[in-house]
């Protein structure tokens, strides 16, 4: 990523030992090993100086009806909310 300096003509490149591994996602600066969350089902890392993002897989369900709540990603069975729920309590 060339740079351009304040009173010159002509972007130019770091030396590759000036270089600092950096990712800019949504305006924010991460360092190369840094995770953060995009989204309840994905998250990103930095990887000297790539973004790198993956979904999260959810686990099969044996069951008819899902639900998904609010702030997770993953769905779980209808029947097994009241056990959530109570756990909360």
């Amino acid at each position: 990523n060339p740079i351009l300096k304040k009173g010159q003509c002509c972007p130019f490149c770091l030396p590759p030992t000036a270089a600092v591994a950096v990712c800019i996602f949504n305006y924010v600066q991460y360092r190369s090993g840094e995770h953060w969350n995009v989204s309840e089902c994905h998250s990103c890392q930095c990887l000297f100086g790539t973004i790198v993002c993956h979904q999260h897989k959810c686990p099969s369900l044996a069951c008819v009806h899902t639900v998904t709540l609010s702030g997770h990603c993953c769905p779980i069975c209808r029947d097994q909310l009241h056990f959530i729920i109570d756990q909360s309590e």
